[in-house]
C-alpha cells in the first residue's frame, strides 16, 4: 500500500497535466498556467524536505503563508478552467473567487475556537489530486473512469420482463444510457474538480455556533444574558430558490417508455411494408429498363442512379424509424423522497456540505439552467437537458452527501462516492494551527488505501472490492492517537451501511446499482502510531463485513474500575444511536456487559 505524500501526488499531477490528459485542461497557456503554480509548491515542499532530513517534520520547514498562497492560486485557476470547461459563457466566477478570499481571512478568526482548528483551503486542493490520483492508477480506480456512475437510471431494462417490453424498445433504451453516460463523461474531470474544491466553501459558516459560545462564555461574567448571537436564517426570499436547490439534487434521471410504446409493432410493420415497397418498385424499373434504348454505358449509369435512389429512400425509412423509436423512449425526473428528507435534514441542522452547495448553486451561473420537471411533463428532457440535469445534480448532492447523517454507501463506483473517500484519506497534511500563528502541529496522519476485488484478478466495473485504509498517526500522544481512531471509526459508521438491507426493506435501486456496478464488501481501516518513548507502534483496528453480523475491532487494553483489565486484542462492537460501544461476551456468546468505545479509550468528550 502507497502512502498519500503532497510532493508524489504534485508530481504525479503535473505529468498529466503536461500529457494533456485533464479533459478541462487542453488549451497549452492554460496548462502551463498550471504547471508554474504546481511547480512553485514543488519546489516549497522539496527545500522543506532537504532541510528536515530523513527525520525532521516537512511542516516545520515549509513558509506556509506564501504555501497557502500558491495552493489559493492554483484552487482558483484549476475551478476557473474547470467551470468554463463546463459553460464558456459561465458566469459567477469570480464571485466565487471572491467569496473564497473573504472565507480565507474570515478563517483565520476561526483558529482559536477549537484546540486544533484545521485549514480547508489547501485540504480541498490535496483532496482533489487524491482523486484524479485513485482514478489514474490502474491498481485503483482506473477501470471506472470511462464508466463512472452517473445515477441514470434504466427502468426499461430493470422491468423488461415484468412489462414484457419489445427487444427494439430495451436496445433503444440500452443506447441512450450509453449515450449519455458518454456525454456526461466527456466533463468527468472538471466535474470531479468543482465536486472537490468547493466541497468545504460553508465550513466556516458552520463554525458560527462555536464562536457564540468563545463570546459566551466571557459575557456571562459580566452578567450580559441577552446576547445577539452571531449568526443567520434563510428567509422566505431563500425559499424559492432553496426549493429548486434540494429538488435538483433528490432528483432520480430514470430512462423510462413513453405511454404508446406499444405502437413500436406497428412501426415495425410499417417500416417493412415501406421498404417492400420500395424493393418492388425498383424491381418494376429495372423491367422496364429496355437495355437496346441506351449507348454504350449509359444503361450502367442508368441502373446504377435508380439503386442510388432505392439506398437514399431505404435510408430514409431507417431514418424516421430510428426518430419515431427514439420518441418511444423518455427520459423524466423523479423525486427520490428519502434523498430528499437527507437533504432537508442537513440543512436544517446547517451541515457544512450543504451549506457548502448551496453556495455554489446560488453564485455559480452554470446552476442557472437546469430543468427540474416531473414525471407528468409529456415529452421528458431533451438530451442536452439530460446531461445538464446530470452534471449539476451530482456536483452538489456530492458536495452535500460528504457530511450526511444518514449517507448509506455501499459502493465506490461514482464520483460522490469518491469524494467521500479521497475527503477521508486526506489526513496526511491536515496540520492544525492556533490562533494568528503559522505554526502547525501534529493533528495529522500518513494515509494509505488498497482496492482489491473479492475474487482476485484485475479491478471491474461490477467487482465486489475490499477496501483497506491504513493511517499512521503522528499525534503527538496516546490520547490523541485514541481520538483519531475514534473519530475515523465513526465515521465510516455514519458513512457506509454494508450489511444488505432486511426483505422487507428491499431497494430496488439499491439492487440494480450492485448488480451493474459491484459493492463493497468489507472495509477495514487501521491505524498504528509510534510511541514516542518506547519507539513501539500501537495498533487500532476497525472491521466493517457484509459478512459480520457485529462489527468488529482490534482495541487497547481496557483499565476497567474493578477487577482485572481487559487486555488488548479484538472485539465485537456496535454501531447504534450514532456511538460504537464495545460488547464483553461470554463463551455462550452473550453479551454480558457493555463499553461506549470513549469511555474504552479514556477520552474526554471533547476527545
Amino acid at each position: 500500500m502507497e502512502k498519500f505524500k503532497v510532493l508524489k501526488l504534485l508530481r504525479e499531477y503535473r505529468v498529466r497535466v503536461k500529457s494533456g490528459r485533464i479533459q478541462f485542461l487542453q488549451d497549452k497557456q492554460e496548462q502551463q498556467d498550471v504547471i508554474e503554480l504546481l511547480d512553485k509548491l514543488i519546489n516549497a515542499f522539496e527545500k522543506a524536505e532537504r532541510e528536515a532530513g530523513e527525520d525532521g517534520n516537512v511542516s516545520e520547514n515549509l513558509k506556509w503563508d506564501e504555501v497557502h498562497k500558491d495552493g489559493q492560486d492554483l484552487w482558483q485557476k484549476l475551478a476557473s478552467y474547470a467551470l468554463n470547461s463546463l459553460d464558456p459563457s459561465s458566469k459567477g466566477n469570480s464571485e466565487l473567487f471572491k467569496f473564497l478570499d473573504a472565507a480565507t481571512e474570515f478563517e483565520d478568526l476561526l483558529y482559536g475556537l477549537e484546540k486544533y482548528y484545521r485549514d480547508h483551503t489547501l485540504h480541498s486542493l490535496w483532496v482533489y489530486l487524491i482523486g484524479e490520483y485513485l482514478l489514474g492508477k490502474r491498481k485503483h480506480l482506473y477501470v471506472i473512469r470511462n464508466k463512472l456512475n452517473w445515477y441514470l437510471f434504466d427502468d426499461v431494462d430493470r422491468y423488461k420482463d415484468d412489462y414484457d417490453y419489445s427487444e427494439e424498445l430495451v436496445n433503444e433504451a440500452k443506447r441512450q444510457e450509453e449515450e449519455f453516460c458518454k456525454e456526461v463523461n466527456k466533463e468527468r474531470d472538471a466535474v470531479w474538480c468543482i465536486m472537490a474544491l468547493c466541497h468545504d466553501l460553508g465550513y466556516s459558516m458552520a463554525k458560527l455556533r462555536k464562536l457564540n459560545e468563545k463570546v459566551q462564555d466571557v459575557l456571562k461574567y459580566f452578567g450580559i444574558l441577552d446576547f445577539r448571537h452571531v449568526g443567520y436564517s434563510l428567509d422566505i426570499e431563500h425559499q424559492y430558490l432553496i426549493k429548486q436547490f434540494l429538488e435538483l439534487m433528490a432528483m432520480d434521471v430514470r430512462i423510462v417508455p413513453s405511454e404508446d410504446y406499444w405502437e413500436i409493432e406497428q412501426l415495425k410493420e410499417d417500416k417493412e411494408n415501406s421498404k417492400n415497397k420500395l424493393k418492388k418498385e425498383l424491381k418494376e424499373k429495372k423491367v422496364k429498363l429496355n437495355k437496346r434504348e441506351y449507348k454504350n454505358g449509359e444503361y450502367k449509369e442508368t441502373l446504377k442512379l435508380i439503386e442510388e435512389q432505392y439506398k437514399k429512400k431505404l435510408k430514409l425509412v431507417e431514418e424516421q424509424y430510428r426518430k419515431k423509436l427514439e420518441e418511444k423512449v423518455l427520459v423524466k425526473c423523479y423525486r427520490d423522497d428519502s434523498t430528499y428528507w437527507r437533504l432537508c435534514r442537513a440543512l436544517e441542522k446547517r451541515e457544512h456540505g450543504i451549506l457548502s452547495a448551496y453556495l455554489i448553486f446560488k453564485l455559480l451561473g452554470i446552476f442557472a439552467d437546469t430543468y427540474v420537471r416531473g414525471p407528468a411533463e409529456e415529452w421528458g428532457l431533451d438530451d442536452d437537458e439530460v446531461c445538464y440535469n446530470i452534471i449539476r445534480g451530482d456536483i452538489l448532492f456530492a458536495i452535500a452527501q460528504h457530511e450526511f447523517d444518514f449517507a448509506h454507501l455501499r459502493r465506490i463506483s461514482s464520483l460522490a462516492e469518491i469524494l467521500v473517500l479521497a475527503d477521508e484519506l486526506e489526513e496526511f497534511s491536515r496540520l492544525g494551527r492556533q490562533l494568528l500563528s503559522r505554526t502547525y502541529f501534529d493533528t495529522a496522519a500518513e494515509a494509505a488505501v488498497s482496492i482489491e476485488p473479492v475474487n482476485g484478478g484485475m479491478l471491474k466495473q461490477n467487482s465486489r472490492v475490499n477496501l483497506k485504509i491504513l493511517y499512521e498517526a503522528k499525534h503527538q500522544d496516546e490520547k490523541g492517537f485514541h481520538g483519531f481512531f475514534k473519530r475515523k471509526a465513526e465515521k465510516l459508521c455514519k458513512m457506509y451501511s454494508l450489511e444488505p438491507p432486511r426483505e422487507d426493506e428491499r431497494d430496488e435501486d439499491e439492487e440494480y446499482l450492485s448488480d451493474k456496478y459491484g459493492s463493497i464488501e468489507s472495509i477495514k481501516m487501521e491505524v498504528k502510531w509510534k510511541d514516542p518513548k518506547t519507539k513501539r507502534y500501537k495498533k487500532c483496528n476497525f472491521i466493517l463485513s457484509k459478512n459480520l453480523k457485529e462489527v468488529k475491532g482490534r482495541l487497547p487494553r481496557f483499565e476497567e474500575g474493578k477487577g482485572k483489565p481487559r487486555p488488548a486484542g479484538i472485539y465485537d462492537l456496535k454501531c447504534c444511536d450514532d456511538e460504537i460501544t464495545v460488547l464483553i461476551k461470554n463463551s455462550r456468546g452473550r453479551v454480558t456487559n457493555e463499553f461506549s468505545l470513549k469511555e474504552w479509550l479514556g477520552l474526554k468528550e471533547e476527545e
